[in-house]
């Protein structure tokens, strides 16, 4: 699995936990609240902190996906690039030919 969908699952992960634990936090804070004012204050904190993890999770997350395409298109052109230049090494050593080879097809594998 790429570095990039790791962090995005992880992130994924993170807001799952921090809105279980928000909703935890509010139950218990309206279970000791006598007065609906507090229970309603408590819950608009809460609230408010889980809407700012998911904003800051939504815009990590949209970084990351620019820069997941810009490494994958990278990546890409210097796949290209090795495979129009393997062809004109012939008089390189059969081991540098054999390894940029190896090098391509393992960029295409991640890709």
């Amino acid at each position: 699995m790429s570095s990039g969908v790791s962090a995005v699952l992880s992130a994924l992960s993170y807001a799952g936990i921090g809105a279980g634990l928000g909703t935890v936090g509010a139950s218990i804070v309206a279970a000791r609240s006598s007065r609906g004012e507090s229970r309603a204050h408590a819950a608009e904190i809460l609230s408010n902190a889980a809407g700012g993890l998911a904003d800051r999770l939504s815009s990590l997350n949209e970084k990351l996906d620019r820069d997941n395409r810009e490494l994958r298109e990278a990546l890409s052109s210097m796949i290209e690039v090795i495979d129009m230049l393997i062809p004109y090494i012939k008089d390189a050593p059969a081991d540098i030919i054999t390894k940029a080879s190896k090098i391509s097809k393992h960029a295409k594998q991640a890709l």
